[in-house]
């Protein structure tokens, strides 16, 4: 069955680069307010720190603060070309949000 052409009209601007871009967008937004709440929430954030790692706060600051960098990478397209990192800013970016996925 074919697609609606009504929904492609009104959907249109969402498709191809345009749309990627939306997404990278709305996705890094979204990573900023995570960050924040670790700020916000850091007496409820710290306890959930495993206890074998030492400064549960450091940890709780530390992941907050990986959380609006990567936001903000994402929102400004430090590293879009692909998942290599081409340069020491893109490592850093990557590196950034790779821990406050691990954390």
């Amino acid at each position: 069955m074919a697609p609606c052409t009504g929904d492609r009209q009104r959907l249109g601007f969402a498709t191809g680069h345009r749309g990627l871009r939306i997404a990278r967008v709305l996705y890094g937004l979204a990573l900023i307010p995570f960050g924040l709440a670790h700020f916000t929430y850091l007496k409820q954030t710290a306890p959930l720190v495993p206890g074998w790692l030492p400064w549960h706060v450091a940890w709780a600051y530390f992941t907050g603060v990986t959380f609006i960098a990567a936001g903000v990478a994402v929102v400004i397209g430090v590293c879009v070309r692909g998942w290599r990192p081409r340069s020491q800013r893109c490592r850093w970016a990557c590196s950034c949000c790779w821990c406050g996925y691990l954390l």
